[in-house]
């Protein structure tokens, strides 16, 4: 008993620095209830969750084959939207370089433009983080105590690298040109408001630079010259107008990245804002076991060999018109393979067969660690025709240990709680970005006999490691004979925006369909 006890614990102080991605959720069970499954996970989804479960014989059913699909998606606020929006403008953004390299008159779009890709960057630049999407498909089979399954499963992270430098709007050339400081007629009010705003938000003196004015030039000349710059080349007042709320709109958020950069005045039309987009697909086959060593303690492993695919590539969003999903098949066409070895440990102790007693709410404990020689696949290369300041990560990608922890609880016939934690915060693809999960949940059998049974589940998940965004998770399923069917889906509150689309800044599907016999 002593021994077990400390295999049990032992488990937790080996991988105390075990830094890894983000925990994905396999299994629909545990998408309804949270993403909540290493004490409560059974049969084939034991495997992944905690082979240790896998030791757990019931009077109803000990084999089951299944077909499990996830897909998941997590983004930190807005992240996702600004470089949609930056990608968007990509044209004005070339029109606009191309006037700067030739001393041309800008628009009053293109005003506009500066002043929109100016918050657009500082919102950017304050998040530094990006967005994670995860898929996951398998098919397993679960015979008594042991588990096989084959599972194709695909990370990929989209980091934005902000150049919060190249944003002066001269040249060697000139740049754009601003030079009329006398207020047209009519078009006072216009220029009273943008002066306003440039002198509320604190710019003055680092436009100056940007647009390389002299020193001794007025935030009202400055409101002056861009009105009379865009009506020398054909702008309405309406779009004037237009022109005036944008810049004035922009500025606030603005104010930040202008100043940062004022004092340097490099040409906008070298500005190498970028997303690097870092995936991987990988194809394990895995064998699990688990076995009870005492009463009410068991433990499990699980080997793989799993097949990695990398892929990545740089986006320069000011520079390219393309959208991110076509950035992700370019990445997945310069793809690197390497084959690797991984295994999973995992325990489980119920306190109640332990000691041989009824315990409250009969709880369970399970712990786990995946990837404990943390496998490694390499990456590709950079393209050699790829610009000199284009961003790439030469080095492996690690699957590197994860640990995580959970808890089962029983109040009531019928009735099941689970709550897990990762133990450490996480890692992840996408630079800046971590991952520490709290996930917890309910189910509920409405009915609980051995060939039908109707589980329905709900549950709450939250990333300690970087928000405060709450992700509500809902699920159900049927048991009719030997075939079940589960369904679940995951949402956030909070949204955000991809290709015109709003969509949760968190969200997850998941399906399962399988036998039990």
């Amino acid at each position: 008993m002593k021994k077990s006890l400390c295999l049990f614990f032992l488990l937790l102080f080996f991988f105390s620095q075990a830094y890894a991605a983000k925990w994905q959720t396999l299994g629909t069970r545990a998408a309804g209830m949270g993403g909540a499954g290493v004490a409560v996970a059974a049969g084939t989804d034991a495997q992944y969750w905690n082979p240790a479960n896998l030791a757990f014989i019931s009077d109803k059913h000990n084999n089951e084959i299944a077909l499990s699909l996830n897909a998941e998606i997590e983004a930190t606020g807005k992240t996702l939207s600004i470089i949609d929006e930056l990608m968007k403008m990509s044209d004005k953004y070339d029109d606009l370089s191309y006037k700067i390299d030739n001393n041309l008159k800008a628009t009053a779009e293109d005003v506009s433009t500066i002043f929109e890709g100016f918050a657009l960057i500082s919102e950017l630049l304050k998040l530094k983080t990006g967005a994670l999407i995860d898929l996951n498909a398998s098919v397993s089979g679960k015979f008594k105590k042991l588990a096989v399954s084959f599972r194709t499963f695909g990370t990929s992270g989209v980091t934005p690298f902000v150049d919060s430098v190249n944003i002066g709007l001269g040249s060697s050339s000139g740049g754009i040109p601003l030079d009329n400081y006398t207020t047209p007629s009519g078009y006072e009010q216009y220029a009273d408001q943008i002066a306003s705003a440039i002198d509320t938000a604190g710019v003055e003196s680092s436009l100056k630079n940007i647009f390389g004015l002299t020193s001794s030039v007025t935030s009202s000349q400055i409101a002056s010259a861009l009105i009379n710059m865009a009506l020398d080349v054909g702008a309405s007042e309406d779009q004037i107008s237009k022109m005036t709320d944008i810049v004035v709109a922009e500025l606030p958020q603005a104010s930040d990245i202008i100043n940062a950069a004022g004092t340097i005045s490099k040409s906008y039309d070298n500005n190498e804002t970028q997303i690097l987009i870092d995936a991987g697909v990988f194809a394990e086959c895995a064998v699990g076991y688990g076995e009870e060593v005492f009463r009410g303690i068991s433990v499990g492993t699980n080997l793989k060999i799993i097949q990695g695919h990398m892929a990545q590539t740089s986006i320069m969003i000011l520079k390219e018109d393309e959208k991110i999903g076509d950035a992700i098949n370019e990445a997945l066409k310069n793809k690197k393979t390497t084959t690797s070895f991984a295994a999973d440990i995992g325990a489980n102790f119920d306190f109640s067969k332990f000691f041989e007693k009824k315990i409250l709410f009969n709880p369970k404990f399970g712990l786990v660690a995946k990837n404990i020689n943390s496998p490694s696949f390499e990456r590709p290369s950079k393209p050699q025709n790829a610009p000199a300041e284009l961003i790439w990560r030469e080095s492996s990608y690690s699957l590197d240990r994860q640990v995580r922890a959970g808890i089962a609880l029983n109040p009531v016939n019928n009735l099941i709680f689970a709550c897990d934690l990762d133990v450490f915060s996480n890692k992840t693809m996408v630079e800046g970005f971590y991952s520490q999960e709290l996930a917890m949940g309910l189910e509920y059998n409405i009915l609980n006999k051995k060939h039908f049974n109707m589980p329905l589940r709900i549950g709450l998940a939250r990333n300690l490691a970087e928000n405060d965004v709450w992700v509500y998770s809902a699920g159900f399923g049927i048991l009719a004979g030997v075939v079940f069917i589960d369904v679940a889906c995951a949402l956030s509150s909070q949204t955000t925006t991809i290709d015109g689309t709003s969509i949760p800044s968190s969200a997850e599907a998941a399906f399962t369909f399988g036998a039990k016999f």
